[in-house]
């Protein structure tokens, strides 16, 4: 299970470790929009240092894995939770 500290003001992450998501439409090719991946890490609002997560914006940002092993990094507002008929 995905560790996730937060504080008293932080809100809960719209997803969890091992969660399959997929880009929502107008996300960056990067994202491959329509493709399934499954949620593998969570940096948390408070647990955002350094330069590397600087450029996403504010909130839960993901590491997803697509089917091909391949992963990327992902703001929470470019994904949501993928469709279970596919």
């Amino acid at each position: 299970m995905a560790h996730i500290m937060m504080g008293m003001t932080d809100t809960a992450p719209a997803f969890t470790w091992n969660d399959i998501v997929e880009a929502v439409d107008g996300s960056p090719d990067r994202l491959r929009p329509g493709s399934r991946a499954w949620v593998v890490g969570i940096s948390a609002p408070k647990q955002r240092s350094g330069s590397y997560l600087a450029e996403y914006p504010a909130g839960y940002v993901y590491n997803i894995e697509f089917e091909d092993g391949s992963s990327v990094t992902a703001p929470e507002a470019q994904l949501r939770l993928a469709s279970k008929d596919r």
